[in-house]
């Protein structure tokens, strides 16, 4: 299947830090051989857009991974999050919940807050406060 939003996706991939730039690609291109069209609807945010998403009741934290390029939310074409994307067994799902588990990323649809189009490369809190520093002072 030929995905409208490969452009898109490589836009939002390389906005992501080195480490996870290679391991979000692989599940974008798995997803698209499964006959899904991803897309890369999230990367990295600015601390204005995370203040907005959790304003609005999308994310309950700011000290998310998006900040600092080490998460991303992957959805898929045309249903995004809506509609039969909205229910926990949307076929996509579960197919992309096993290969970000399998890139050994954390994947937000087995939290308790369902999340399921988010994926994270976790890290220590000491790493985390680096990155965020280095991304203050950009």
């Amino acid at each position: 299947m030929n995905n409208p939003y490969s452009a898109r996706n490589e836009v939002k991939i390389k906005q992501l830090r080195p480490q996870l730039q290679p391991k979000v690609l692989h599940i974008v291109q798995q997803l698209a051989a499964l006959g899904y069209a991803p897309v890369v609807a999230e990367a990295k945010r600015t601390k204005a857009q995370q203040a907005e998403k959790v304003k609005k009741g999308y994310s309950k934290t700011m000290r998310s991974y998006h900040l600092i390029g080490m998460a991303a939310d992957i959805v898929n074409h045309p249903h995004y999050w809506d509609g039969p994307a909205s229910k926990k067994d949307y076929p996509f799902w579960a197919d992309y919940g096993a290969l970000v588990e399998k890139e050994g990323l954390t994947w937000g649809g087995r939290w308790r807050f369902w999340d399921p189009a988010h994926l994270q490369m976790d890290l220590t809190k000491v790493d985390y406060n680096k990155y965020l520093h280095e991304e203050l002072q950009t």
